[in-house]
């Protein structure tokens, strides 16, 4: 979530930094899903020992509805499938064409009712896909309840993209890799030791030449000096006292290419531990 700054001192911590439970990130796969197919979802949740799944929810937003988030966390609108707990959503997407036709129905009725014609519906689906939201509801040891959605795209054919396989980054000397959502450091193990009082950065590698990825870090202790609206990556600063365990996430995400409508990234995420020395 991101959090204003307002005047010299802000008065939140860092959007980077997790002094409380919350959810990460959201990944799910296929990001375009075709019908037939079994899209997943897991989430990278951090600032609590564990987090319990109380809720899988995935949703058709409504093309007029101008807070389709919040319809899906109440579970009204179009609600296309319900799983209660479970560390990965797992939900197979129809083949029945009526079926599919009333799941798509919001995502293209306009104010008055009304929907375009077959011809326009298909294009619009091959060019942009339709959208879905993940949403995930889990509840922390203490009984706070943290809530999260991810948009996804339903297709009828494959969109222009490169799907988001391999996560890899430089911190603190060490080289990572992302497996099975734990950041696995490519030279040591882990934790691994970090100075005192040290200044680093993740730097996202490319997968390849002339691509990027957007990253972000996160981290449960340690600070982070910079302070922006969003999480990114920003420099951290470890702790000041020897002996210090800190819990990092690294997210990184590359955006799908669609002719028009919101921006919907594919993302990898993975943790690791540091401890000062």
């Amino acid at each position: 979530m991101a959090l204003a700054v307002a005047g010299c001192a802000p008065p939140f911590a860092a959007p980077n930094f997790v002094d409380r439970p919350r959810i990460i990130a959201v990944r799910t796969s296929p990001l375009v899903a075709m019908a037939g197919q079994t899209l997943e979802a897991q989430v990278a949740f951090g600032g609590a020992t564990s987090l319990t799944v109380r809720r899988w929810r995935v949703c058709v937003p409504a093309r007029i509805d101008p807070f389709p988030e919040q319809r899906c966390a109440d579970g009204q609108g179009a609600v296309a499938f319900t799983q209660e707990g479970g560390d990965t959503l797992r939900w197979q997407i129809p083949t029945d064409q009526a079926e599919l036709t009333m799941l798509l129905f919001a995502a293209f009725v306009d104010a008055n009712g009304n929907v375009p014609n077959i011809t326009t519906a298909l294009n619009q689906l091959r060019a942009n896909g339709a959208d879905l939201f993940v949403y995930v509801e889990a509840q922390a040891p203490d009984g706070t309840i943290v809530r999260g959605i991810k948009r996804t795209l339903f297709a009828i054919a494959p969109l222009r993209y490169t799907p988001l396989t391999t996560l890899r980054f430089r911190f603190a000397g060490q080289r990572f890799e992302a497996r099975g959502g734990q950041c696995v450091p490519l030279e040591g193990g882990e934790p691994f030791a970090i100075a005192v009082g040290s200044r680093s950065v993740v730097a996202i590698e490319p997968p390849a030449i002339e691509t990027t990825l957007d990253g972000a870090h996160y981290a449960d202790g340690g600070q982070f000096p910079e302070i922006f609206e969003v999480a990114g990556l920003t420099e951290w600063v470890a702790p000041s006292a020897p002996s210090v365990v800190t819990r990092h996430w690294v997210v990184g995400q590359r955006n799908v290419q669609r002719a028009s409508g919101a921006a919907v990234s594919d993302v990898l995420f993975c943790s690791f531990t540091t401890r000062t020395e």
